[in-house]
């Protein structure tokens, strides 16, 4: 039953900051940011955002938290089930495909 199973995976992907990868998926990489100072009108100056958000957090690190959270939802299943989701790239494919 995936209702049942859902809310616990759900609660164990919360648990190791996970859930964010498999409800969204890894996330574009957004080139820094880059403004004109009013000093020198021809230099830029790159900068990126300061607080943690889904631009800022490195690709590898995203890479990373998509197959633990892949990892943990093909170990959740049961045989029967996993060869559903085994051709799956992404955490957020396979939990798509789980909802089917």
């Amino acid at each position: 039953n995936f209702d049942f199973w859902s809310i616990k995976i759900k609660t164990i992907l919360r648990a190791y900051d996970l859930w964010e990868v498999v409800e969204n998926g890894i996330p574009k990489a957004v080139a820094p940011l880059k403004e004109k100072t009013e000093a020198a009108e021809n230099t830029t100056t790159t900068t990126t955002k300061s607080e943690s958000s889904p631009t800022t957090v490195p690709m590898k690190e995203w890479q990373k938290k998509d197959a633990d959270a892949l990892a943990k939802i093909h170990l959740a299943v049961s045989d029967s089930i996993f060869p559903r989701i085994m051709n799956s790239t992404s955490a957020k494919e396979a939990w798509d495909t789980l909802q089917d």
